[in-house]
C-alpha cells in the first residue's frame, strides 16, 4: 500500500488556487508556468513551519499571492519588454479561441489594479468572506469589505463607456 504524501495531496486538492494566482498574476503561458513552479518550491520549503492555525487553502493563497508578488516586482520591466514586442506579433484573442469581449475587458482592467487590489478581488470573484479575505490577506474584516467596495467602484470606472 503506498501512502501518498500529505504535502502532495494537499497540493492536489487545492491546485485550482495556483492556477488562478499565476492567471491572475501573469499573462503568458510561460510566465504563469514559471510562477506555478516558484508558488511549489516556496511551499514545499514553508510546509515544515505549517502550523495549522489557519486551513491548507487560506495558508496557499498567502504563500500564492506573496510569491506572485515579489517575484513580479523583480521581473516587472523584463515582463514588459517583452509584452509589448510579443503584442506587436500576435493579436489578442478572439471569441473564437474561448475569450468573449466582456471578458477580455475585464481582464484588463484587473490587470490593471495594483497588488493588493489584485489578490483582494481574486478571493473576492472566489466567493470568499471578508473574514476569510482578511485572515489571508492579514487586514481587518472591515478593511477587506472597504478595499472591495472600492475596487468594485474603480472597475466600474474602468469598464464604463466615457461619455464624450
Amino acid at each position: 500500500m503506498i501512502v501518498e504524501d500529505p504535502f502532495i495531496k494537499q497540493i492536489k486538492e487545492h491546485w485550482q488556487i495556483i492556477t488562478k494566482i499565476c492567471f491572475v498574476y501573469r499573462d503568458t503561458a510561460e510566465d504563469r508556468k514559471d510562477l506555478e513552479q516558484d508558488i511549489l518550491y516556496q511551499a514545499w520549503r514553508s510546509y515544515p513551519d505549517f502550523k495549522r492555525r489557519s486551513t491548507f487553502a487560506t495558508w496557499l493563497y498567502r504563500i500564492a499571492f506573496t510569491t506572485a508578488i515579489a517575484t513580479y516586482r523583480s521581473k516587472r520591466d523584463k515582463w514588459h519588454r517583452e509584452h509589448s514586442r510579443l503584442e506587436q506579433i500576435h493579436d489578442p484573442p478572439t471569441e473564437a479561441e474561448g475569450q468573449s469581449e466582456q471578458l477580455l475587458l475585464l481582464k484588463q482592467a484587473v490587470a490593471q489594479l495594483d497588488d493588493a487590489e489584485k489578490a483582494a478581488i481574486t478571493l473576492y470573484l472566489e466567493g470568499y468572506q471578508y473574514a476569510e479575505m482578511a485572515d489571508i490577506l492579514g487586514i481587518s474584516t472591515n478593511l477587506a469589505g472597504v478595499r472591495i467596495n472600492r475596487i468594485k467602484n474603480k472597475l466600474k470606472q474602468k469598464l464604463s463607456p466615457h461619455d464624450s
